[in-house]
């Protein structure tokens, strides 16, 4: 049974409350494990609200799923590694929330096919607008020296984090480019479930053309940012994308050879790249060479618990184990910040810990195949992102990132339902329409 068509103020309610909370979520990507279950729970709310029955929604949540079980069983298996990490309360804190971010995006899936196409497009329609005020306001940030952040620090010094400010007649005169990282990295993940939203969303011309051309500004905000994993990122999916406009099966077929690549062959190519000296040319920006040499550390310490791994944040648990590398100007050491999700998974999780994400991964590219073909290549480009963004940065485990990544198949969900219309297929009456399996998956 579809939800209600709900009435004038209540799409005006709902697209401002998803709206404020996509915009806050690029302000205060820090922010992100609460704003991103807010704003999937707002939804599954309203879809309630208007005629979804919790019953029903009940019965959809128990309905086999081969991607949420391979993802069910990735989390049980963090939890026994939790049992035997150097940082176990850390490690719990941090299994437990990924079986609540699975757990959401469940919801969404869920619930997302059952609601009005109305709701569904007013829920977007301020969730757009939300990542698109969000992304022209990054591109001022970028280009101008952070005048809005500077402005607002001034007068409120408690929102000062940085070490690096200058301040000039207690002002904030200026702020390192870094700062505005996280909410370039919540852009790039975002940027293609709302491309396909834009796309599937049925609004109109003009609106389309400002979200397109909002969405433009938030990409050339990358480009002068100086966050080179969400340049990667996007460039990356980027060519996914254009490959899959030509041919599904070519793209899909790029996406799990990388993926094969990331989850099974990270740790040698990464002391092949530390063994060839990369860390030591001279033109490779800072960051990246540094990252090499975490890289190596980390590869050379997989070793300690090859199997079952030595428990989740390890890395930041022995992170003051560090020696200088020679005629390199840099340091040999574990961090806080693993700087790529697979060899994090191979050192705190193990064989056993790579292999369910590889599985993982795989099945999730499966759902992929069984979506509706307008929406594939949006679907390919966003697991590609997602798959580079964890490639270089931050650490796999940081509350904030993990929302962020949970929040791109919970968007794409809203995407996928808008496409298939107004009515999920209904069973009882014999519809079996292509796009059923996704439901199942």
């Amino acid at each position: 049974m579809t939800a209600a068509a709900p009435g004038t103020a209540t799409r005006a309610a709902v697209a401002l409350g998803s709206g404020t909370c996509s915009l806050l979520l690029v302000l205060a990507p820090m922010a992100a494990p609460v704003l991103v279950p807010l704003l999937a729970l707002g939804l599954v709310t309203a879809i309630i609200t208007h005629g979804l029955s919790p019953r029903d929604l009940a019965h959809d949540m128990a309905a086999p799923s081969r991607a949420f079980a391979g993802l069910s069983l990735l989390g049980v298996y963090l939890l026994i590694n939790a049992s035997w990490s150097p940082a176990p309360a850390f490690a719990f804190k941090v299994a437990g929330f990924f079986f609540v971010l699975v757990f959401m995006v469940l919801l969404v899936v869920r619930a997302a096919p059952r609601a009005a196409p109305a709701l569904l497009r007013a829920w977007s329609g301020g969730l757009c607008a939300g990542l698109t005020l969000g992304a022209l306001g990054l591109l001022i940030e970028v280009l101008a020296d952070q005048p809005l952040v500077r402005f607002l620090i001034s007068y409120l010094p408690v929102f000062l984090e940085s070490r690096h400010a200058v301040l000039k007649d207690g002002w904030v005169a200026h702020l390192p480019a870094y700062r505005p990282n996280r909410a370039t990295l919540v852009i790039a993940l975002s940027l293609w479930p709302a491309l396909l939203i834009v796309f599937a969303a049925g609004f109109a011309r003009w609106k389309k053309a400002a979200l397109y051309a909002a969405l433009f500004a938030g990409i050339v905000a990358i480009g002068f940012s100086e966050h080179e994993t969400s340049k990667m990122a996007v460039a990356g999916s980027a060519i996914i994308f254009l490959i899959g406009r030509f041919s599904l099966a070519a793209a899909r077929g790029l996406v799990v050879a990388g993926w094969f690549a990331a989850t099974a062959l990270v740790v040698p190519i990464a002391s092949t790249a530390y063994a060839q000296g990369l860390h030591r040319i001279p033109w490779v920006p800072y960051s990246a060479r540094d990252r090499i040499v975490i890289w190596q550390t980390t590869a050379e310490n997989v070793a300690r618990a090859p199997i079952l791994g030595a428990g989740i944040g390890a890395a930041r648990a022995h992170e003051e184990l560090s020696r200088p590398v020679p005629r390199a100007g840099l340091t040999k050491r574990l961090s806080l910040h693993s700087h790529n999700a697979y060899l994090q998974t191979w050192f705190e999780a193990g064989a056993v810990g790579a292999g369910l994400l590889f599985a993982a991964g795989l099945l999730i590219v499966g759902v992929i195949g069984v979506a509706p073909l307008q929406s594939q290549v949006y679907l390919y480009a966003a697991f590609a992102a997602s798959a580079l963004m964890v490639a270089t940065g931050y650490s796999i485990w940081a509350p904030w990132l993990m929302a962020s990544l949970a929040l791109v198949p919970a968007l794409a969900a809203v995407g996928v339902s808008l496409i298939k219309g107004e009515k999920a297929p209904d069973t009882r009456h014999g519809d079996k329409r292509r796009h059923e399996p996704q439901l199942r998956n």
